[in-house]
């Protein structure tokens, strides 16, 4: 049942499927008796041509660890056929009989090896991606098997992000088709990387509730996160169209530093605000004011922290993480100035003066 068209990948079955032509060398016992070869000796010398045998070991006063002796016939020598059949094996008169005459030749193809996963029949296909991310070839391939064109060959039981049940409609025959490889590891990365942000917030949140004594405050200064999380898919998606930067584990690494790093323009403009609050000023005024005084020092610490992520912006391995923080901090430090100050009035309007 193929259903994939022009897909952006090198498929390829397993190569176990595949049937190949292969000489085998059998040994022709009426031949070994009229030359008085047993079938052990000949079974030896070719056990011996093709393997290496440990002979003995051995140590020095200086290394206590043994070191072995390996006899094996040079690889130059024993690649072809008629390399092995040149190989002379002793008799029991001590006469050396080539191999050649006591063995004959059996062409045939090798046996196909079917694969069985809980007692089922299971076929496997490998790809090699081209310059993309095996997340956005899985995406297509998933879309792909959703496609109102297939609706009359297959129709989709169960789904997870590991593999999808479906069911032949020509054959009513139930089909598993599971993703591994590079995809599964992916997804493992990505769900360790989500319990570790889920972690690091609650962490943050435990901090800035001891800092400024209050439930509600650490909400809204939280609430920028998502700000910078919105930044960064749309400026992957541009990196992707551009020059093929695409989304990787190294760049969900740099979603847990923005948490640390972003909350601090909402801690910036907090603190200035709690001081006008003090000194008896109107929230509309206090906020308006907050925004003239703080955009310079928010702007100022932004910027060092995204120039500095350019230095590794164009590391095959970190670039993830560098676009991740320019993109996502870039993003929030504009919107802070603005999100942040309504979630502010909507929030504390009624207890700014009490």
């Amino acid at each position: 049942m193929a259903i994939l068209y022009n897909p952006p990948y090198n498929p390829h079955y397993n190569p176990h499927y595949h049937l190949y032509p292969r000489t085998t060398l059998v040994i022709d016992y009426q031949k070994a008796k009229l030359n008085n070869v047993s079938a052990y000796s000949i079974y030896k010398a070719l056990d011996l041509a093709v393997t290496p045998s440990i002979i003995s070991s051995f140590s020095t006063d200086n290394v206590k660890e043994e070191s072995v002796i390996e006899f094996s016939i040079p690889k130059e020598k024993r690649e072809q056929l008629a390399d092995i059949k040149k190989i002379a094996v002793k008799n029991l008169l001590g006469q050396m009989v080539p191999i050649s005459a006591v063995t004959k030749e059996v062409k045939d193809f090798s046996s196909q090896v079917l694969l069985k996963n809980n007692q089922r029949s299971e076929s496997e296909i490998y790809a090699e991606m081209e310059n993309r991310s095996i997340v956005y070839a899985m995406i297509d391939i998933i879309f792909e098997i959703y496609n109102e064109k297939h609706s009359n060959i297959i129709s989709v039981e169960n789904f997870s992000l590991y593999g999808i049940d479906v069911i032949d409609k020509k054959t009513g025959e139930e089909i598993r088709i599971e993703w591994g490889g590079e995809f599964e590891m992916t997804l493992d990365n990505f769900r360790d990387l989500l319990i570790a942000l889920s972690i690091a917030c609650a962490l943050v949140y435990a901090i800035l509730v001891g800092q400024f004594k209050s439930f509600m405050i650490p909400v809204l200064i939280m609430a920028t996160v998502p700000l910078a999380f919105l930044g960064i898919l749309p400026g992957f998606a541009i990196l992707d169209a551009l020059n093929g930067t695409f989304l990787t584990a190294t760049a969900l690494i740099g979603f847990i530093a923005l948490l640390g790093i972003v909350v601090n323009n909402a801690i910036i403009y907090l603190e200035y605000l709690e001081i006008l609050k003090k000194q008896g000023i109107g929230l509309k005024q206090a906020l308006v004011e907050t925004g003239k005084t703080r955009l310079r020092p928010i702007l100022l610490t932004s910027m060092t922290t995204v120039l500095s992520s350019l230095t590794i912006a164009g590391d095959p391995v970190w670039s993830g993480l560098a676009w991740s923080i320019i993109f996502g901090l870039s993003f929030s430090a504009i919107l802070t100035l603005g999100i942040f100050p309504i979630l502010y009035y909507r929030n504390q309007k009624n207890v700014w003066k009490k």
